[in-house]
């Protein structure tokens, strides 16, 4: 069996939806947590400090979409994003990433700072975020 370790924070979403692809396939791995405020510690290996990484018997990879993919390459049972369906799933996890995501995050800040609202307009769309992922996921039925 392969050697995987997930690197990121707890707290990312984008960490959490690796793990997500991770635990739907039925791999086991070991997540390696990454210290903000020092994360060349971890992944200086990878010349940045963006979470998550995904290494897998020594290669790594940075972007948790791609993680899909790669995981689809080397395990392919249980895929992540059929070869027919890819175009539609690519396009609404590039919407997530981009509107979803951020919006939620903000969401949490928002819940531990009195005057989040202010800091962050995004907050404002995302009761039409939340509706608009409704309606994406309607759709694909």
């Amino acid at each position: 069996m392969a050697e995987i370790k997930l690197y990121g924070y707890a707290t990312s979403p984008f960490v959490r939806k690796t793990a997500c692809f991770l635990y739907f396939k039925q791999v086991p791995f070991k997540h390696i947590p990454v210290d903000p405020t020092n994360p060349a510690a971890t992944i200086g290996h990878t010349g940045g400090s963006q979470v998550p990484v995904l290494e897998i018997d020594g290669e790594w990879r940075r972007e948790s979409s791609s993680h899909a993919i790669w995981l689809d390459e080397i395990f392919p049972d249980k895929p992540l994003c059929p070869a027919e369906y890819s175009e539609r799933i690519l396009a609404i996890d590039n919407w997530l990433n981009e509107n979803y995501f951020p919006a939620f995050f903000y969401m949490l800040v928002a819940s531990a700072i009195p005057d989040a609202y202010a800091l962050s307009p995004q907050l404002m769309s995302l009761t039409f975020i939340l509706l608009s992922l409704n309606n994406i996921f309607r759709r694909i039925d």
